[in-house]
């Protein structure tokens, strides 16, 4: 077995790996969208807060062994549902993990610095909101 073929083993490997490591209630993350969009509009706001904190432990714990950025839009989807429930320090705590998740200086080859940030500022400036309307600021 040359180097190369050892190389592409050893990476088919780490993908299965980080496949299996992705699975929430044996699906991927990203095959989620659509079941908690149906979730919220039928009105389940309880049972999609439950999957989604699930997929946010998943996404949290994936942080160390795989290149992307938590997604942030299960975070905000989790910390809206929070908001409608007007658990504002919920919702507050919820996009603090994601920053706390995602370093200031963390980079990202396929995304600009200024987008990041522009992010990031978005985000800081709603958790603020939230902590006003919990009495928390």
């Amino acid at each position: 077995m040359s180097q190369d073929d050892a190389q592409r083993l050893i990476d088919a490997v780490n993908h299965q790996e980080l496949m299996r490591r992705r699975q929430v209630h044996g699906r991927d993350l990203n095959d989620w969208h659509t079941a908690l969009r149906e979730l919220k509009a039928a009105g389940e706001t309880r049972q999609a807060l439950v999957l989604l904190h699930e997929i946010i432990d998943k996404t949290l714990a994936l942080a160390q062994y795989d290149a992307r950025e938590p997604q942030l839009w299960w975070f905000t989807q989790a910390a809206w549902l929070h908001e409608r429930h007007r658990d504002y320090d919920k919702a507050a705590a919820v996009l603090q993990q994601w920053l706390d998740a995602w370093p200031d200086r963390r980079a990202i080859p396929w995304r600009s610095r200024p987008a990041i940030d522009r992010e990031r500022t978005k985000v800081h400036a709603r958790i603020q909101r939230l902590r006003r309307r919990a009495g928390v600021l």
